[in-house]
């Protein structure tokens, strides 16, 4: 996270911190790592999103086409040995599908 930090600050973008889970009854959901973001993007012009809908991929199509992103960074989730074997990869269809560039970082 630190050279993509770099790399935002000196092209002075504007980063979006975009999140998508499914719809929890609670209104108030914390938005995961903000702490350590707000660590690392101090000094970089940046906002954070988050969508309760069930429709993964369709949220984040519609959000790169609204903001006209230039680049799309993912954070795989990481599943158990059973969840893998039925688990449809997000991220890697959205690296065939895209029309921006993707970055995938594992946690």
């Amino acid at each position: 996270m630190d050279k993509f930090r770099d790399v935002a600050m000196a092209f002075q973008a504007e980063v979006e911190i975009f999140h998508v889970q499914k719809p929890l009854e609670k209104e108030e959901m914390e938005f995961p790592g903000k702490d350590r973001i707000e660590g690392i993007f101090k000094e970089v012009k940046h906002s954070y999103k988050k969508i309760g809908s069930g429709a993964v991929l369709e949220e984040i199509q519609r959000e790169i086409k609204a903001t006209e992103a230039d680049l799309l960074i993912m954070v795989p989730q990481k599943y158990g040995f059973w969840e893998s074997l039925i688990h449809r990869s997000k991220t890697r269809v959205m690296a065939l599908g895209s029309e921006i560039p993707l970055l995938s970082i594992p946690t």
